[in-house]
């Protein structure tokens, strides 16, 4: 693996840091403000369509500008909304304001996803991208795990403290991206800008992997309203919620990893939507705090085992030339499922209550089957 990764890696911890600061308490500012579970995961779902939606052309810019420069534009793009977000909660203006600078930030946020993956695709082989997108994950939830647990400090200081904190970090990790070289393997097409639909079998196992991260959304989502809501958990203990799910990747995704590319693309898949499966049922009959910690137990398992799996299976996919179109394509339904998600929960919790969790663990195990059959006939 090139040298670059691993500066990515530590980017990719510093942002994960700073999107576990503020991100995970939007949805309980919302809450607080008096929106419904729908109404809040509408608000999100709203905000994150568009910039889902450019993925794709991103990404296919990418292949003729190359990584580099992108990242380091949006980064410093992302530090300065950050910033003024901050600003807006100090006054705590009216919220469609706070729907514009969500708008901005998910722009930004998404446009750099792709670009990302597809650098980390290209300074890894196709027999070790499973490991490459393995140490990202690990980069990312190390990431996450130490900002759950420093905001679950410092929400006594009110909302804004973690949107400044959040921007200074993105500064920084901008600033570090001053020092990333574009790749040798990188193959970049100069000439005229083209976007073009990838393969029929690309196209649906990029719809069936949207299922997966609608499914992992819930976590930072509709998991932590459930449980300050329908079952009374304070704030500050479920701030330790995420710093669990975030300190176990960090043990447990090196390990996971060697496993997944032991055992191959399929048993990954099962082992993890079977995880979530139970993780989901066991919400369901909570009754506790205990019950709750062991639920992220099982979302934890499943998802150091799948993500980095599904990841590497749609880079190994793009042909030589075309890894921004891709990744950038095939992103486009990963941030579908994370933008969906909110609402998908939201609404399921309106309308069910609790009898949303078995509704989520029966999709998980479809979606499972889905991924099965679409796996890379390539790889067997």
């Amino acid at each position: 693996m090139a040298r670059g990764l691993y500066l990515l890696a530590v980017i990719r911890f510093i942002l994960a840091f700073s999107f576990s600061v503020s991100w995970p308490f939007i949805p309980l500012y919302l809450s607080d403000r008096g929106l419904s579970p729908f109404g809040v995961g509408l608000f999100l779902t709203s905000a994150g369509l568009f910039g889902t939606l450019t993925r794709p052309f991103v990404g296919a810019f990418s292949d003729r500008v190359g990584r580099v420069k992108l990242i380091r534009l949006l980064l410093y793009y992302r530090s300065a909304v950050l910033f003024a977000t901050f600003l807006f909660l100090l006054r705590d203006a009216p919220l469609w304001g706070f729907f514009l600078l969500i708008f901005l930030i998910v722009l930004g946020f998404s446009s750099f996803i792709p670009i990302a993956d597809s650098y980390v695709a290209e300074a890894s082989d196709r027999d070790h991208r499973v490991v490459g997108f393995g140490l990202i994950r690990l980069a990312i939830n190390g990431g996450f795990a130490l900002g759950s647990f420093t905001a679950s400090f410092l929400l006594r200081y009110g909302y804004a403290a973690l949107f400044l904190l959040s921007s200074a970090l993105v500064f920084v990790a901008a600033s570090l991206s001053l020092l990333l070289k574009e790749n040798h393997r990188a193959s970049f097409r100069l000439g005229k800008f083209q976007l073009s639909l990838p393969d029929v079998r690309f196209v649906l196992f990029a719809v069936a992997s949207m299922s997966i991260f609608i499914i992992s959304s819930q976590l930072i989502n509709n998991f932590s309203i459930y449980a300050n809501r329908f079952l009374g958990i304070e704030k500050r203990l479920i701030a330790y919620l995420f710093t669990l799910n975030g300190t176990l990747i960090l043990i447990f995704q090196i390990p996971a990893t060697a496993l997944a590319r032991r055992i191959g693309y399929v048993p990954s898949v099962l082992l993890g939507v079977l995880g979530w499966a139970v993780a989901f049922a066991i919400t369901y009959l909570a009754s506790s705090y205990p019950h709750l910690v062991a639920a992220v137990v099982f979302m934890t398992v499943s998802e150091i085992l799948v993500v980095p799996v599904i990841i590497a299976s749609a880079s190994n996919r793009a042909p030589t030339g075309r890894m921004g179109a891709y990744m950038g394509f095939w992103s486009t339904f990963q941030g579908l499922g994370y933008t969906f998600g909110p609402a998908w929960g939201g609404f399921l919790l309106d309308t069910f209550n609790r009898l949303a969790w078995p509704i989520m663990a029966l999709q998980s195990l479809l979606t499972g089957l889905a991924l099965t059959l679409l796996r890379d006939r390539r790889k067997g």
